[in-house]
């Protein structure tokens, strides 16, 4: 009678997950707003509720979370039999890595804080797989999620994406405002359709950040400066599409014989 009492009905046990699971999405949909919008030295948080996170970040963090299935599901089914849990000592392979592990580990992390100093922009393409790989090793050791998804290959795939989806989601947004930024790609307004439009030099144009509530911001590259605005406006506002053109291959000279 009292461990049936304790035991939480299978309705109670969804409700949690469902809560616990919005908790997670919220909390990476901000870290998502922080990479973005703290680029342009904006606290967006000041301009919409926690409500509207979801809301905003559905697009990016769907296109993010997509990737990092695929990637999850690859990985498992390349080396889930070759490293399984427990260190697949029968493996040959698996062996030779758990000897070296701890030189591994040091190695990595040196190299992980290196590119987290020093790195590029670029380097948020790389440092949530460096930084989950802890996480995803320590979650998989304690048997995270083990009640709620028993079967090994899916529970890692699904840890997997638990780990390195924050960062990602982060790493997205820093990426995405470095583009506006340096005009790699942008959007950016044109003129008052009544107006002389030819000749318009793109790089010079108000480039869009985003709107929230009433708000629209604006990055203006000749200043460097952040422009914010009311919305509707009138005249409606044209906005275009731009992306820098990848530059052709440099032809390699090949010797005369």
């Amino acid at each position: 009678m009292t461990e049936q009492a304790e035991k939480p009905s299978a309705k109670e046990f969804i409700a949690s997950n469902i809560y616990f699971a919005s908790l997670y999405f919220i909390a990476v949909g901000a870290l998502f707003l922080w990479g973005y919008w703290s680029s342009f030295g904006i606290n967006i948080l000041e301009y919409i509720a926690l409500s509207d996170i979801l809301k905003i970040t559905a697009y990016p963090i769907a296109t993010v979370l997509l990737l990092s299935i695929i990637g999850g599901a690859l990985g498992e089914a390349l080396f889930g039999e070759i490293l399984p849990h427990g260190g697949g000592r029968r493996y040959p392979l698996a062996d030779k890595l758990q000897k070296i592990l701890p030189a591994l580990a040091v190695i990595c992390g040196v190299a992980t804080l290196g590119i987290l100093i020093y790195g590029p922009i670029e380097k948020w393409l790389v440092l949530p797989f460096l930084l989950g790989a802890p996480i995803y090793a320590w979650a998989k050791d304690v048997k995270f999620l083990i009640r709620v998804i028993p079967h090994e290959g899916p529970r890692s795939v699904v840890i997997y994406v638990l780990a390195v989806l924050p960062l990602l989601a982060y790493g997205r947004g820093a990426i995405d405002a470095d583009n506006i930024m340096t005009g790699k790609e942008f959007t950016y307004t044109l003129p008052d359709p009544r107006e002389h439009r030819q000749n318009i030099d793109v790089l010079t144009r108000l480039r869009l950040i985003g709107h929230a509530g009433e708000h629209m911001f604006f990055f203006d590259p000749t200043e460097s400066a952040v422009v914010i605005g009311q919305m509707p406006s009138d005249p409606p506002l044209m906005i275009k599409r731009y992306k820098k053109p990848t530059p052709p291959p440099v032809p390699v000279p090949v010797p005369s014989r």
